[in-house]
């Protein structure tokens, strides 16, 4: 079997960590992974510390540090280069956006998530990574994708 992989979930919601655990189960549908939830940037970094997540789904906008600092700890650890991030928000500011894309983001989401839609964008990014074959009845619509 396989090796699993790897999807950390950083958010201070707890309704979006459990739909955004169970979007990205089925995402997975062809392929075995770990899903971890936290629900602070420093918690992210412990997490990261201990396994380093193949795709981190981070929120923008949490207490005392936002998801540009989470990400700018996370790219400075050992390994911290490699994972694959998506950004979730209601809002990502310009400046933001920018931040995010500099640290190597290229996928926006906006809040409230649609379910379908997310999952598609999941399942495309772990095809595309070669964790899992295309999906034949993948969900089809907007990705849901901020300009």
């Amino acid at each position: 079997m396989n090796q699993p992989q790897t999807v950390l979930i950083v958010d201070d919601d707890p309704v979006f960590l459990v739909l955004a655990r169970r979007c990205i189960t089925l995402a997975f549908s062809q392929a075995p992974v770990r899903v971890d939830v936290v629900a602070s940037a420093d918690a992210a970094i412990a997490s990261a510390k201990r396994v380093m997540p193949d795709l981190v789904v981070l929120d923008y906008c949490m207490p005392r540090e936002d998801g540009v600092g989470a990400l700018t700890r996370l790219r400075g650890l050992a390994g911290g280069d490699r994972p694959r991030v998506v950004v979730v928000s209601a809002t990502v500011p310009s400046l933001g956006k920018w931040h995010f894309e500099a640290l190597g983001v290229t996928d926006f989401v906006s809040k409230p998530v649609r379910p379908q839609a997310f999952i598609a964008l999941i399942a495309d990014i772990a095809t595309r990574a070669g964790w899992q074959s295309a999906r034949l009845n993948a969900p089809r619509g907007d990705p849901q994708r901020t300009p």
